[in-house]
């Protein structure tokens, strides 16, 4: 497991999830619930702000480089090219076991 830290200043934290969460109420989602965990919500600007920061892509070129290409692989196979996984949304609750 590798964990990743400082990756935004704890301003940028609290913009862009104060940002996600009146996307999330404008669009009939309560970030409040008690019961809901995970959100079908992907491509806000929010999240596309978060994985488009100049450190996030950082830390990618950096997790990139930590692989080597085996000769006899495909050149299809471009390590410089950074890739943006989209998962959904997670708001994790107070007390609740990191999965």
């Amino acid at each position: 497991m590798l964990v990743v830290k400082n990756v935004f200043a704890p301003w940028e934290v609290s913009e862009i999830l104060s940002e996600l969460k009146n996307y999330m109420k404008k669009n009939g989602e309560d970030p409040e619930s008690e019961e809901q965990t995970f959100y079908e919500i992907y491509w806000s600007k929010a999240q596309f702000r978060a994985r488009s920061h100049q450190n996030m892509l950082q830390v990618q070129r950096a997790l990139l480089d930590m692989w080597a290409k085996d000769s006899m692989l495909d050149e299809a196979v471009d390590l410089g090219q950074l890739l943006m996984y989209v998962d959904r949304f997670r708001m994790r609750k107070p007390g609740e076991a990191m999965i």
